[in-house]
């Protein structure tokens, strides 16, 4: 699995590890170039680029220059290599990170793209056997598997990022903090407006500081055709008076397993998302679809040589 971290403290200047794991498939959810209009999902693009992987050796590798992710840019999923969500959901606020050295090969370009939507479909193992540290990915052949880079970390802040006098190297910042009353193992980020920056040997991402997204008032959504054989997904909500977009992320039923889901941006002030039985039936198999919910969300992203690094300031819609 790719490495992905929940970070939760109360303190300033906590210190965080990650470990590295082999392999992975990522949440769904990541151009060759951030495209600085309004956000969309990801962009089908037929050709393949995974990049020149993170130079992750340790006796090397010396400071970098910060690169600041684009406001409204997303990552195309065959490019991206690192998400950092700063996720709020019932008065909660958590902050997860992944980070890959290059981009996964299982990810390609989307099976169908239409209406905001898109769905990945990926069945491994038709390489007919891959070395140890090889995946079968969606060249049909065998490519190296994930790895995470050395030192990998993920901050937030208050303030704007980076942090001046703040030691790269070893300290993760973050603005005044407070555990939730809610929710025992989350925690509530006290500042609206929160920057993010994710750092590695060899890598040095920063987000702008963002205001996090409103709450959408008056969400509703209908599974027409109910889970064991939907024919659609409509979500609606009021428009909110600062929109950005909607999104969702539909995995494939958990007893199936393997990368292949369904992912949905689409502007906010639309107030209505449409999610077609084509982008459903492949998901809804054993137990039917595991639709999670709709979230208000805000991206930015920025393009390195060996991929694209994606941030999301997200809040989960209370449809209940």
């Amino acid at each position: 699995m790719s490495t992905r971290i929940s970070c939760t403290a109360a303190i300033i200047g906590l210190a965080l590890s990650v470990a590295a794991v082999a392999s992975g498939c990522s949440d769904d959810e990541g151009s060759p170039a951030p495209d600085t209009t309004a956000d969309t999902a990801d962009t089908p693009d037929a050709a393949s680029d995974t990049g020149t992987p993170i130079d992750t050796h340790t006796t090397d590798v010396g400071p970098v220059e910060p690169v600041t992710a684009i406001e409204g840019a997303r990552c195309e999923r065959r490019r991206r290599i690192g998400l950092v969500t700063l996720f709020e959901s019932y008065g909660s606020r958590t902050i997860s990170a992944e980070l890959n050295a290059a981009p996964h090969p299982w990810f390609g370009t989307p099976q169908i793209s239409a209406g905001g939507c898109q769905l990945f479909q990926f069945q491994p193992g038709g390489c007919g056997g891959c070395s140890a540290g090889e995946l079968c990915g969606v060249s049909g052949s065998c490519e190296p598997a994930p790895t995470t880079p050395a030192n990998t970390r993920v901050g937030v802040s208050s303030e704007a990022m980076p942090v001046e006098g703040a030691d790269a190297s070893t300290t993760i910042w973050a603005g005044k903090q407070e555990f939730s009353p809610f929710i025992g193992d989350g925690v509530a980020l006290a500042a609206n407006e929160l920057s993010m920056r994710l750092l590695a040997d060899g890598l040095d991402v920063v987000a702008p500081r963002l205001a996090m997204p409103s709450d959408l008032e008056g969400p509703s959504v209908e599974i027409a055709g109910g889970y064991d054989a939907p024919t659609s997904v409509t979500a609606t909500w009021t428009a909110p008076a600062v929109p950005h977009q909607v999104s969702t992320h539909i995995d494939i039923n958990h007893h199936a397993s393997g990368p292949t889901y369904t992912t949905c941006a689409v502007d906010a002030a639309s107030g209505t998302m449409v999610i077609e039985q084509d982008m459903l039936t492949p998901l809804a198999v054993s137990t039917g679809l595991e639709f999670q919910g709709i979230e208000h969300t805000r991206f930015a992203a920025a393009e390195l040589p060996a991929g694209c690094v994606e941030f999301r300031w997200s809040v989960r819609a209370n449809t209940q």
